[in-house]
């Protein structure tokens, strides 16, 4: 049905954050933190020996320490009858975000956008936007005008999900607040055409082409489930191809003299009717003809 092929179109502007590429470390410190790596190994080396033999030394009196330790909080943990309450810590707030440079361009940018857009009257508005900036692409988008809980959505699946839920609760002409996304910069767009003729004369075709084609494939199932099929080996060993073809292929763009000798394709037909190498040789003019064994040399052969 029309209502189930309708396509709307809109016009959107992706205005994206770029941020500026990370500067190369310098050589110089590089080489400068090798050489620290370097001397701090050797320091490590000279002393874990002494490490080692010290930790030696102080094990036990650490262990003993620790069982003494133990001990007491034991005692002091079985004196205590009621336990404090545990007060209730204050949840800080999260401070807001500091935006970058690049993030706060690029919101002013889409801020500026949207004022323009919203402030023009009767203007074409693809030309309102690159007048806020030269920059600015405006770009075109498709979607299924209708679209039911259990039916295909062939809404392209590459256009940003936020903008798409954003342009269908609009009216023709109408203009979506900046969107912005977490992750994929801001979005403005507008409702270009709610009926889009082209988008849905294509979406028809489309339905209908699948629809052709699981209808055959059924079909064919259907068919092929019903049929008794059966193979006679010892017939089908009698089968033999006896015929001797020649193909004769001509072109006004293929020019036989650039093809080595060597690089020709061979092949011919065998005497008990199976496939073997013909070989096909050029002739004057623009003509290609595959010659068999049986057949009289080329510069014999009539020209075509």
């Amino acid at each position: 049905s029309d209502e189930e092929a309708q396509m709307s179109s809109f016009r959107f502007v992706h205005i994206r954050v770029e941020e500026p590429e990370a500067e190369e470390p310098v050589e110089d410190a590089v080489e400068a933190a090798e050489e620290v790596v370097e001397e701090a190994a050797e320091a490590a080396e000279e002393t874990v020996e002494e490490a080692a033999e010290a930790a030696e030394e102080t094990v036990e009196e650490a262990a003993e320490t620790a069982e003494e330790a133990v001990e007491d909080a034991a005692e002091e943990t079985a004196e205590e009858t009621e336990a404090e309450p545990v007060e209730d810590e204050e949840t800080e707030e999260e401070e807001p975000k500091e935006l970058t440079e690049a993030e706060l361009k690029a919101q002013d940018l889409a801020a500026t956008l949207f004022e323009a857009l919203s402030e023009s009257k009767d203007e074409d508005l693809e030309e309102v936007a690159k007048a806020v900036d030269e920059s600015i692409i405006v770009a075109r988008g498709t979607f299924q005008t209708n679209v039911t809980e259990d039916g295909e959505d062939a809404t392209p699946s590459y256009l940003n999900e936020e903008m798409i839920a954003a342009v269908r609760e609009l009216k023709e002409g109408e203009i979506t607040p900046i969107i912005e996304t977490e992750d994929d910069g801001y979005y403005v767009a507008w409702l270009e055409n709610v009926y889009d003729e082209s988008a849905t004369q294509s979406r028809r075709d489309s339905i209908i082409s699948e629809r052709e084609d699981a209808f055959y494939n059924e079909t064919v199932d259907e068919w092929l489930a019903a049929a008794e099929i059966s193979i006679n080996d010892e017939v089908l060993s009698t089968l033999k191809v006896t015929d001797s073809m020649v193909f004769t292929m001509t072109s006004s763009a293929f020019d036989t003299e650039e093809i080595p000798e060597d690089e020709l394709v061979e092949d011919e037909l065998m005497e008990d009717g199976e496939l073997a190498d013909d070989e096909m040789v050029p002739v004057e003019g623009d003509e290609l003809v595959e010659e068999t064994a049986e057949e009289a040399p080329v510069e014999e052969a009539e020209e075509e």
